[in-house]
């Protein structure tokens, strides 16, 4: 048989089995509630391979929330490509990165950075610029991450270690254009989608630098990549997302799932 058409024979048959396992957990909430428990960390860490030295998406996200111990915030985004509404005009595609720190009297400091997005080197483990370094270490449940960045007066260095396995809202962490169609009810051609929280919950040490006052902190962690061939609206249309964390509990989620972990354990995730 050619060799194009038993590859497209493969996706096809994959696909179609993906929907039918997807359909049947749909109609078993049991499953749905406890989805985590049978997701694969091998599929998850081939996944986030991906994330880094495959090809990028129009809409692709490194997202980054840190709850310190001492009530401040600080949220990371990188994206490799500016899909926001009125990006900066230039002939080149530009990379974003957005870092927003909140102190624990409410006051905020943010920055952010437009920059070409061939200024990004990406290998399996890692994605380097001048601004930002973000390198992964990876086993299983045992994910650590290594990140740095530096936006004019607003500098810091970060190490992450997960506490928990990495969570999907899909069974597999992806969806291919046949899957994202039919079950996510996209329009258009060959759109596809792959998403997880990959620190569902982890520990962060920190060293912030904010306009030379200097910070030690440490608190909860968590990660997220998402990769969508589409636009924006179209994977965002009708959801609204959220994460709430406290000392006992971590919350996160959009209208159509939600991961839920109290006291160390996972009550929900799915």
């Amino acid at each position: 048989m050619n060799p194009p058409l038993t590859r497209m024979y493969c996706k096809l048959i994959n696909t179609a089995t993906l929907v039918l396992f997807l359909s049947i957990l749909t109609a078993c909430g049991p499953i749905m509630h406890s989805l985590h428990k049978i997701q694969s960390d091998k599929r998850f860490l081939k996944m986030e391979k991906r994330n880094f030295s495959g090809e990028k998406a129009s809409t692709q996200w490194w997202y980054y929330d840190f709850f310190f111990e001492d009530g401040s915030v600080l949220v990371l985004l990188f994206a490799p490509y500016h899909w926001w509404n009125n990006p900066e005009t230039g002939s080149d595609p530009k990379s974003l990165l957005y870092i927003s720190y909140m102190e624990a009297n409410g006051e905020v400091l943010s920055a952010k950075k437009i920059f070409d997005s061939n200024q990004v080197q990406y290998d399996e483990n890692s994605l380097k610029c001048s601004f930002l370094e973000i390198i992964r270490s990876n086993e299983k449940k045992n994910r650590e991450y290594n990140i740095r960045f530096s936006m004019d007066e607003f500098q810091g260095s970060l190490k992450i270690v997960s506490d928990q396995k990495a969570f999907s809202p899909l069974p597999v962490g992806s969806l291919g254009s046949f899957g994202s169609k039919i079950l996510l009810k996209q329009k258009g051609k060959k759109i596809s989608y792959r998403y997880a929280a990959h620190v569902p919950q982890g520990k962060v040490s920190c060293e912030l630098n904010l306009k030379g006052k200097k910070l030690a902190l440490r608190g909860k962690a968590y990660n997220e990549q998402g990769w969508f061939t589409g636009k924006a609206e179209q994977m965002c249309e009708g959801w609204v997302w959220f994460h709430f964390v406290s000392e006992n509990i971590n919350l996160f989620g959009a209208n159509s799932f939600f991961y839920l972990e109290m006291n160390g354990e996972i009550m929900v995730g799915g």
